[in-house]
């Protein structure tokens, strides 16, 4: 019986051992497997006046700070550094010698935490512009039980390489409704067909989008009657690149359906 259980016992003090933490810190003992302190590792680039900036995300309630982070491209060191304990998150702009990012140029980043654990990250700025895309998704307000009001809601929006990706600000970015169900129809506050706004934030850090406001489109408290079905939204950043909403039913256009009736808690 003893043998039967054998490998058992080990897979379940592996995952002991993976878990364990010294009390007082944020280091772990040694991890015979899955690893994990560096899953918050990343870097992002966006633009920052007229050059990339590079921003290098190394959090995390595993990861042992302090974080050295080691910049290089072509194997040339361009930048090393430390982060404070509390620091999660770095925006850099210019490497040594006063040089800023090449967009057109591979950079690799190698973290290293106190503890000598090493994760290595890759990317270019061209490559990862080509690919932050604005995606949206439709958030009802909540009704009265009962109520035979059209449901209202807000279409709330993030550009990001990814869904779960860093976030970025629209603030500037134009907007223009292309297409919209039959059902649309005008309202005040609210984004006509073919109508082109620009985002004007009130707080200039936000990055959450009221895409179909006219005005204060990081108010997310603007609710207004979208009918479900297809909406083709263009999107033109700062530089006149052009994207489209999309939503994971699409690459291009959001597809907008109405979640479950919610009734409203007192």
């Amino acid at each position: 019986m003893a043998e039967k259980y054998k490998d058992l016992k080990k897979q379940v003090q592996g995952a002991l051992n993976s878990i364990f933490r010294i009390k007082g810190t944020n280091c772990q003992s040694s991890m015979d497997a899955g690893d994990m302190r560096f899953m918050g590792v990343n870097i992002s680039f966006w633009v920052h006046v007229r050059h990339p900036e590079m921003t290098l995300t190394a959090g995390g309630s595993l990861v042992c700070f302090p974080i050295s982070y080691e910049i290089r491209q072509g194997g040339v060191k361009s930048k090393k550094k430390d982060n404070s304990h509390k620091q999660d998150r770095k925006k850099i702009t210019i490497l040594a010698g006063g040089r800023y990012f090449d967009p057109n140029q591979e950079y690799e980043v190698t973290f290293t935490s106190a503890d000598g654990q090493t994760e290595i990250r890759k990317d270019k700025f061209s490559d990862f512009y080509r690919t932050v895309k604005p995606d949206g998704g439709y958030i009802e307000q909540d009704r009265c039980f009962g109520s035979l009001e059209p449901p209202k809601g807000m279409i709330r929006t993030y550009f990001r390489r990814n869904m779960g990706g860093t976030q970025f600000s629209m603030n500037g970015f134009k907007v223009t409704l292309l297409q919209a169900p039959a059902a649309y129809r005008d309202e005040p506050g609210k984004l006509k067909l073919h109508q082109t706004v620009t985002i004007a934030y009130r707080n200039p850090n936000s990055v959450i989008t009221n895409i179909m406001a006219t005005q204060n489109q990081d108010d997310l408290k603007q609710y207004f009657t979208l009918p479900e079905g297809i909406y083709k939204i263009k999107v033109e950043d700062l530089c006149g690149n052009v994207t489209y909403l999309y939503s994971r039913y699409s690459v291009d256009e959001f597809k907008l359906q109405y979640p479950s009736y919610k009734e409203k808690k007192n």
